[in-house]
């Protein structure tokens, strides 16, 4: 299997000795999307067990997900279809399956297998509007390819001109290989041609759940379509392939008579399918965001009449396609790292669709990856008005209260979701965070484990070995922490949080360089503005000023209102002296965050360097003030106070840094220099003496006690 949607815990396994559901190695190419495995690691593991079960009897089913946007087909099909990458998957997928087909070809087994190759949708492309699948039901997505092959029993080259279904493949397999069919079995054999016309159903429930627009349900014949629809529609397939002509009103008889037959394949479930197996509400929000399982939110409805009207019924998508094709546009923006013009988009797609809860959850993601996390919160909420129990919306509150510092609030929102599904690894997942920021880090490390236990190999799994290694970081257990980023980076090799974590343990331990190139080429297979921060991080860390300038500049373009990234901005500006850039950023941090303690101390040092000392004054005050027990914030003030001539408030000041900091040697050192100058030397010699105690090599320390006349040995 190579998605996520067909996981066993979807009861898909159902039937096989062996189902390789193990994503491991995988990737998460996008904001909100989920693991998926590429072909020809799929191929490696399909072709590992061909061989092991190639002398038996065998069913092997293989699953490829490639061909989905966002379309990423790997080299060289990615460079030689750029300008098409949609063909360049599909090209990669053809030579996955040719690889297949030869591992067959070289076992005993191909000339006693039968081969079926199938779909189960297309891609739009841009057909009707829609870019890519899941909205309109037309013969761009619901056509694809069935081909059969099998040696012994079917001839070469003959093509079935009637119109047969996914449904038909199962009959056909079955007379095919002389086993009787059960009772009750959907579908026809469709190597027989059928003796009356042949009436196919077809459905999307994708606009109504991922979008709030109405649902489409429809009946196929090889020469005529009915879809019905808030606007419903009729299209004569023979001379209208491309469905671009609704005929509904000129051929109404034909479309009732359509509708009848739709009527008979709904029977009585003419609302949204229900889940036929329990799932963990986590796992159900997921997948319902993407179509493939609904809750019913009307049950017992009729179906719409061919004659209800837009105002009883939620909107036709034919209607709402134009914004539902932004509201993709938006989220390709952001997958590229352009945040302002995606969430831009987002909040005028949702001004219009307010309905629509994908768009409001990728807003809402949006949001809170560029830092405006109040705008995240209210988005979030907007969503759960609509959806009361989405996992999702839930843990999206609680992460923004968690990093808001209400510790209190996100647990709640977590113990929310837990209560519904004890087992949620985003429930887990919130209270290892909030337990993290409480310090209560072996309470943190036992519920990240949790999540790995539960969800071993998968996405809740790599960010749970991100958690457990960053508090191990906090903690001072650096191995321990390398190890967990490790983990993490061996189950998820781009997982962009797991490569910063190594990259500052390595930085930390001289391999600085090794951490940096490992970010940047995780950086260049997704953007990302907190990776460009932490990669700024490193740079200057390891004295590469410039580079590092580059990287905050392209933090700061990705999330222009967040102010860390001005805060880094601009105190490395400071470092190289462009003394008006960084006050820019620096005021710009304070503006977006009035409680920024660092902000506030860098200005005052920045002002004080220029001689603006009653300035910086005020703001090294305002620091000390707000983080009374950070000796440095003391000391930079007394610096100034000293600077200003008002040397007892330095003196205090000085005395200050000491008590929070015994070892501070440059405390002990200017207060001994006060001292000595008001005379009072046993208390000045003290001072000095410590300096020199911490600091060995202190010249300044040594030399005034040398003026005082000690001689030290």
């Amino acid at each position: 299997m190579s998605a996520f949607v067909l996981d066993r815990r979807f009861g898909l396994a159902q039937g096989f000795e062996t189902y390789q559901d193990d994503l491991t190695v995988g990737s998460q190419p996008s904001l909100g999307s989920f693991r998926e495995r590429r072909a020809d690691l799929t191929n490696e593991v399909a072709i590992r067990w061909l061989r092991e079960h190639a002398h038996e009897r065998f069913f092997l089913f293989v699953h490829y997900y490639d061909p989905h946007w966002p379309y990423a087909a790997p080299p060289p099909h990615g460079e030689q279809y750029a300008k098409a990458p949609y063909d360049g998957e599909i090209a990669y997928v053809d030579e996955q399956v040719g690889a297949l087909l030869s591992a067959v070809d070289r076992t005993p087994a191909r000339a006693r297998t039968l081969v079926v190759l199938t779909s189960d949708h297309g891609e739009s492309l841009g057909e009707h509007g829609e870019l890519s699948h899941g909205i309109f039901i037309y013969d761009a997505t619901q056509l694809v390819p069935l081909i059969l092959s099998a040696t012994k029993v079917l001839p070469r080259g003959v093509v079935i001109p009637d119109q047969v279904g996914v449904v038909d493949i199962v009959p056909t397999v079955l007379d095919l290989l002389g086993v009787a069919r059960p009772p009750g079995l959907d579908g026809v054999n469709a190597l027989v041609r059928p003796a009356d016309r042949r009436r196919i159903y077809i459905e999307s429930l994708g606009a109504e759940l991922m979008h709030g627009c109405a649902p489409l349900f429809g009946v196929r014949c090889d020469e005529i379509k009915f879809i019905l629809a808030p606007k419903p529609e009729v299209y004569d397939l023979r001379t209208d392939p491309g469905e671009l002509r609704n005929l509904y009103a000129e051929r109404r008889r034909e479309a009732d008579e359509l509708y009848a037959s739709l009527k008979g394949f709904l029977g009585d479930d003419h609302g949204p399918v229900l889940p036929n197996l329990p799932l963990s509400e986590d796992v159900a929000e997921k997948l319902r965001g993407l179509g493939y399982v609904v809750a019913s939110t009307r049950p017992g409805s009729r179906p719409p009449t061919t004659t209800s009207s837009a105002a009883s019924s939620p909107p036709d998508p034919k209607d709402m396609i134009v914004h539902l094709r932004r509201s993709q546009q938006a989220q390709e923006l952001i997958m590229v790292g352009r945040f302002d013009e995606g969430i831009r988009l987002l909040e005028e797609h949702t001004q219009v669709c307010p309905e629509d809860l994908m768009a409001l959850h990728r807003l809402a993601e949006g949001y809170r990856t560029v830092g405006r996390l109040d705008e995240a919160l209210r988005t979030y909420r907007r969503v759960l008005e609509r959806s009361p129990t989405s996992t999702e919306a839930l843990g999206g509150v609680g992460s923004v209260l968690l990093r808001q510092g209400k510790l209190a609030e996100a647990e709640a929102e977590y113990r929310r979701i837990l209560s519904m599904d004890p087992n949620s690894p985003v429930g887990w997942l919130g209270m290892a965070g909030v337990r993290a920021a409480e310090k209560r880090y072996d309470e943190a490390l036992a519920a990240f484990r949790r999540v790995t236990h539960e969800s071993a190999g998968g996405q809740a799994a790599v960010g749970a070995y991100v958690g457990i290694g960053s508090v191990c970081e906090q903690m001072g257990r650096l191995e321990d922490a390398r190890q967990a980023f490790i983990q993490a980076l061996r189950i998820d090799p781009g997982h962009l949080r797991a490569t910063e974590g190594l990259a500052r343990l390595e930085a930390a331990s001289g391999q600085g360089r090794q951490g940096i190139e490992r970010l940047r080429e995780s950086l260049r297979r997704r953007q990302d503005p907190e990776g460009y921060l932490t990669l700024g991080r490193l740079l200057r860390q390891v004295g590469d000023f410039d580079e590092a300038e580059k990287a905050y500049r392209e933090a700061m373009r990705q999330r222009p209102d967040h102010a860390e990234t001005r805060f880094e901005l601009g105190a490395l500006l400071a470092a190289k002296a462009r003394h008006d850039e960084a006050e820019t950023h620096l005021r710009r941090c304070i503006e977006l965050s009035p409680d920024h303690i660092g902000a506030r101390s860098e200005m005052g040092i920045l002002l004080a360097r220029q001689g603006r000392l009653d300035e910086a004054a005020k703001w090294l005050s305002e620091a000390a003030e707000r983080a009374p027990q950070r000796a440095e914030h003391h000391y930079n003030l007394a610096i100034v106070e000293e600077e200003r001539g008002h040397t007892d408030r330095a003196a205090a000041l000085y005395r200050r840094v000491v008590e929070l900091n015994p070892r501070d040697a440059q405390g002990h050192f200017h207060l001994g220099q006060l001292l000595a100058g008001w005379n009072r030397r046993d208390e000045a010699i003290d001072h000095l003496r410590k300096a020199l105690a911490i600091k060995p090599d202190y010249a300044e320390a040594r030399s005034l006690l040398d003026r005082l006349g000690v001689r030290d040995k």
